[in-house]
């Protein structure tokens, strides 16, 4: 543990690095540290406390939370009750606690709520998209997922519209991750296909579900009601390349020396009737 608030890149927190003996006393002193980004934020009898680089330390009163930021945004999320805002490493607050919820930052916007609707703020404070949108996801590779009334669509990081909001499911809900190889999963009237990241739909929405592609293929069931396997231009993959796939994967199974004995048996027997 080097306690290192102010500082972000290795060569200044080595040269911020305390020596063992006070990095143990201020360990000692706490509940417990929390360590992320540029903060170091300490809790003793549920207050927070914000510590420098030289072990010094900054009470944080009236919050009931203080979340540590990800990665290396320069500002922390706060709760106050039902209402949440952000402070910096002074702990000063740049963004009023005046909002439903608040998210982390990525790529330097963070999606904030308020009255149920969702917006963007960058980290001066000023919210730069505002809430307008029934859903939103974090900004990735320039551009967000976002649901306005009951469609899904993207917008970019000034909130101009660069995918249609047409879509009634982008991707999957419970999944932060959307694009699989290259590729995410829409769905428009019950009927699922495929777009890429420039928002083309390169397999059209004609299956009754679809899966996520890997190693180039994704599994869809068809009209009537048969499960197939297509590749990204949307061809059908035949049976022989399926189970040469099969047989490849499962040939490297049987390779890994980890395996126990039985196991082994088992793949060689699924190899057999391959």
């Amino acid at each position: 543990f080097a306690v290192s608030l102010f500082a972000c890149s290795a060569q200044e927190k080595a040269k911020h690095r305390l020596p063992l003996d006070k990095r143990v006393a201020i360990m000692e002193k706490y509940d417990y540290i929390r360590r992320d980004s540029c903060f170091v934020i300490a809790v003793k009898d549920k207050r927070y406390y914000l510590l420098d680089a030289d072990g010094g330390e900054i009470a944080l009163t009236g919050y009931d939370e203080v979340y540590c930021p990800k990665d290396t945004a320069t500002l922390a999320r706060v709760r106050i009750g039902k209402k949440y805002g952000y402070i910096n490493n002074k702990g000063d607050v740049v963004i009023p606690v005046e909002y439903d919820y608040t998210h982390s930052f990525s790529e330097g916007l963070a999606s904030v709520v308020k009255d149920g609707k969702y917006g963007f703020a960058d980290e001066t404070g000023k919210v730069v998209i505002p809430c307008i949108y029934n859903k939103a996801d974090d900004f990735s590779n320039g551009m967000a997922k976002v649901k306005k009334g009951w469609k899904y669509g993207f917008i970019d990081q000034t909130g101009n519209e660069i995918i249609p909001f047409k879509y009634d499911c982008i991707g999957n809900p419970k999944d932060w991750n959307i694009f699989y190889e290259g590729l995410a999963r829409i769905v428009i009237d019950g009927k699922y296909g495929f777009m890429d990241k420039t928002g083309k739909e390169v397999i059209p929405c004609q299956y009754d579900y679809a899966c996520n592609f890997e190693k180039g293929m994704a599994e869809v069931l068809t009209d009537d009601g048969v499960w197939v396997f297509i590749d990204k231009d949307g061809n059908f993959v035949k049976e022989q390349d399926k189970k040469e796939e099969a047989r490849q994967l499962l040939q490297n199974a049987v390779l890994n020396p980890n395996l126990a004995p039985d196991t082994v048996n088992r793949l060689k027997s699924f190899l057999s009737a391959i």
